[in-house]
């Protein structure tokens, strides 16, 4: 049976039970009904109606991070990233988690990948200032394991620094998130200034057929120079 444009559809049967099931909604943008609807036709002419209500689909990502919230010239600045994650109803494609790197006042260090919810390969890729698209870091990465990604140990130039970080995992069905959440460590410069700020941003996208869904999240760090203690000035004496 298919339905006119109305989605509605009727046949004539003969009398006896019968079960109605959804084969295809006719749109990938609402779900399948998986309920089985069991009916009888008893009388002759009987009308015995049936209506199939379909979900639309929703699709939606997600991305949090915290971090340091005070550092000193030169310290370390971490970060801990938390819900990335398809909080779609529907798998996702191309589902990436982005970040970029303040480079004004840090440098990328380390970062632990985390584990993931879903047992899948992935591959982790970095942007520098002087590159002109994405280059791969590390690939087939297990979402089973905790990995350590060094970045010091790429040979760059003297002038040469990471901008951006990209983990791509491909098509992630609905609920894919992490188990263990991954972290970055970052170096600041010793040229920081008392009072200044830095945001690092990032943020999850994935495609649904022609639906992309977007996320962001940011976490802001204020430098904080002590000041040296000064000598107090003692009194002069004698002549």
């Amino acid at each position: 049976i298919i339905t006119d444009e109305n989605g509605k559809a009727s046949c004539e049967l003969e009398y006896g039970k019968y079960y109605l099931k959804e084969l295809d909604t006719g749109s990938v943008y609402y779900l399948l009904n998986e309920e089985t609807f069991e009916f009888e036709i008893v009388n002759n002419g009987e009308i015995v109606p049936i209506i199939i209500e379909n979900e639309p689909t929703d699709i939606t990502v997600d991305v949090d991070k915290e971090g340091t919230t005070e550092a000193k010239p030169g310290e370390k600045v971490n970060y801990v990233f938390s819900n990335v994650a398809n909080n779609s109803n529907v798998y996702l494609e191309n589902f990436k988690w982005y970040d970029y790197i303040p480079t004004d006042y840090i440098r990328l260090e380390n970062m632990t990948t985390g584990t993931w919810n879903q047992d899948l390969v992935y591959n982790v890729y970095y942007k520098t200032n002087k590159s002109e698209g994405y280059i791969l870091f590390k690939e087939k990465i297990s979402t089973q394991e905790n990995q350590q990604l060094d970045f010091t140990t790429l040979k760059l130039a003297k002038d040469e620094y990471i901008t951006e970080t990209m983990f791509d995992f491909g098509k992630v069905e609905k609920g894919f998130r992490e188990n263990t959440s991954p972290t970055m460590q970052c170096q600041s410069l010793d040229t920081l200034e008392d009072g200044q700020t830095f945001t690092n941003h990032t943020k999850t996208v994935g495609i649904y057929h022609d639906t992309t869904a977007e996320a962001k999240s940011k976490w802001t760090t204020i430098v904080h120079t002590p000041k040296k203690p000064t000598e107090p000035k003692l009194p002069k004496t004698g002549r």
